[in-house]
């Protein structure tokens, strides 16, 4: 059975554009992640910490100043909680301001805030509010932000047309996000009729990207033939691909292609390593094929399997 992958969904994501040299920051866990404090952090890496204290004191600064990137940019790094505890309250707060100033990137993030509860009081109306104001300057997240709330009536009224007309205007400016979200209704029907091979062709647009759902995707729709011709070297390498980027459900694909030289080459030891990978991450099918496949493999083997998975783990 094929299963998509769908990134239409709220993750606590905020969104910083190329006005900074960094890109895009990794997701931010909700609030119950588990937090190192910065001590046992300056321990373990004291000197990145060092430099982020002082980027952060620079751009409290700056902010302070009145700088409106500096507002948004310190905003994110209260949420990241890369190298410090996350502090969504400052986050939200910093947000606002550069919100308040009109601001898109400022806005949009607080809407992020509002959606999920983060700082703030959950308010999907309030989110809806700031996701328009940012829409209206372009933002390709506000878009799929508003086309997230449309499809599940959140702070509006559910109307997955509309939510397909703000999915399509971000999509058609390369925003992966939206690409992914666009496919989704055109396979599911969603707003528009279903239609599969529209529903891959915006996946691959997002894979081409280097997305990891949006390859995974792709390798599922190679592997059943699903708005393009059945191809199955084609589902491997886009399962691997998606693999590489530490997508379970492609990491449990990519072994079971291996187990059975679906696409590739048999090679029972990969197999092993991309299912533990995968069972890692608690994908219950991976963990119990892991189990199954231990029963045909040597315990050379599965150590060999084991110590590949290790190098993966620390050099990708």
């Amino acid at each position: 059975m094929m299963k998509y992958l769908w990134m239409g969904i709220w993750s606590a994501i905020f969104w910083l554009k190329k006005t900074f040299k960094k890109q895009l920051p990794p997701p931010v866990p909700e609030l119950a992640r588990k937090a190192t404090g910065p001590h046992e952090l300056a321990g373990e890496h004291e000197e990145e910490f060092r430099a982020e204290q002082a980027e952060i004191a620079r751009l409290q600064k700056a902010a302070e100043a009145g700088d409106i990137d500096a507002m948004v940019h310190l905003g994110i790094k209260y949420a990241s909680g890369k190298t410090l505890l996350a502090d969504y309250l400052k986050a939200a707060r910093w947000f606002r301001k550069a919100a308040d100033l009109g601001n898109g990137l400022g806005q949009v993030n607080l809407g992020i805030c509002y959606a999920n509860g983060q700082g703030v009081q959950k308010d999907f109306r309030e989110a809806v509010k700031w996701f328009r104001l940012a829409s209206e300057q372009g933002d390709e997240c506000a878009e799929v932000s508003l086309g997230i709330c449309y499809q599940k009536g959140q702070g509006v009224t559910k109307d997955e047309e509309e939510a397909v007309k703000w999915f399509r205007k971000a999509a058609e400016k390369q925003y992966p996000q939206a690409q992914i979200s666009l496919a989704s209704c055109y396979h599911q029907g969603l707003g528009v009729p279903q239609n599969e091979e529209e529903a891959v062709r915006w996946f691959m647009l997002a894979a081409q990207q280097g997305v990891g759902p949006a390859q995974y995707n792709v390798g599922n729709a190679y592997e059943y033939g699903a708005g393009v011709s059945p191809d199955l070297e084609q589902a491997a390498a886009w399962y691997s691909r998606a693999a590489l980027k530490g997508v379970p459900q492609a990491q449990y694909k990519l072994g079971v292609c291996y187990r059975d030289g679906r696409g590739l080459r048999k090679d029972m030891i990969e197999a092993y390593k991309w299912l533990s990978l995968a069972a890692d991450q608690q994908h219950e099918e991976a963990h119990e094929e892991m189990e199954q496949l231990k029963f045909a493999l040597s315990a050379e083997q599965i150590d060999e399997a084991l110590q590949r998975k290790a190098v993966f783990q620390r050099f990708g």
